[in-house]
């Protein structure tokens, strides 16, 4: 043949080939983080409102739901809660209004607006940290573990009735996450995201939170 005349021109070629495609293979495999964190750090820095459905706490039989919204250059909150009525064990203490306000939680009660505790909020900011921390992870437990199933690009779906990339991970027993899977839904909009959803499943527990307006301007101001 005459290809095998050419016995250097062919590794030339094949060399090139090779690095070209592994150059390609690693920038994609770096994509799914790279827009991920891009989400998240805009999450962290913007106004937003949003929904959920998450376990107040580990002894909770189900799940408290509500809707809210933050102000990001005040650090203020205003938010619902609702108990499950199915729940007959289900702590209804808190359900109502909450304004958080310099850090300091106030309850809407038949008495007015009185300074309580719940930590809804933070759980609410705290939902995208397993993505955030993912880098860390990877460091800790290696590449190639096979108790982290690597940070993947699903695909786009539509969600809601939104259309939304799909991104994936998951672990079995490692530090601080423990065993889980840890989905994200992201809503791409000019340089940001219009929307953005995050789930973790352990179990039969799931905890999803939709971020939407995502850079609008939301003002919380203390209760009168």
């Amino acid at each position: 043949m005459r290809i095998l005349r050419y016995p250097l021109v062919l590794l030339v070629v094949v060399a090139l080939f090779v690095a070209l495609f592994g150059a390609a293979t690693a920038q994609d495999a770096s994509v799914p983080l790279v827009e991920v964190t891009r989400a998240i750090e805009l999450i962290e820095d913007s106004d937003y409102r949003f929904s959920y459905q998450v376990y107040p706490n580990v002894d909770a039989t189900s799940r408290i739901t509500g809707e809210g919204e933050r102000d990001a250059d005040s650090q203020n909150w205003r938010y619902t809660v609702a108990s499950d009525p199915a729940d007959p064990n289900a702590n209804r203490a808190n359900d109502g209004e909450w304004l958080v306000i310099g850090n300091i939680p106030h309850h809407n009660t038949a008495e007015g607006w009185v300074m309580a505790m719940d930590f809804t909020h933070m759980g609410i900011g705290s939902a995208p940290t397993p993505f955030a921390m993912y880098e860390s992870l990877l460091s800790l437990v290696g590449p190639d573990s096979e108790d982290l199933e690597p940070l993947t690009l699903v695909g786009r779906e539509t969600v809601d009735g939104v259309e939304a990339d799909h991104y994936t991970f998951a672990t079995t027993e490692v530090p601080m996450l423990g065993t889980g899977r840890f989905d994200i839904w992201l809503t791409p909009e000019g340089e940001g995201f219009s929307r953005v959803i995050v789930q973790t499943t352990s179990g039969e527990r799931v905890n999803r939170v939709v971020y939407y307006d995502i850079g609008q301007d939301v003002t919380v101001e203390a209760p009168q």
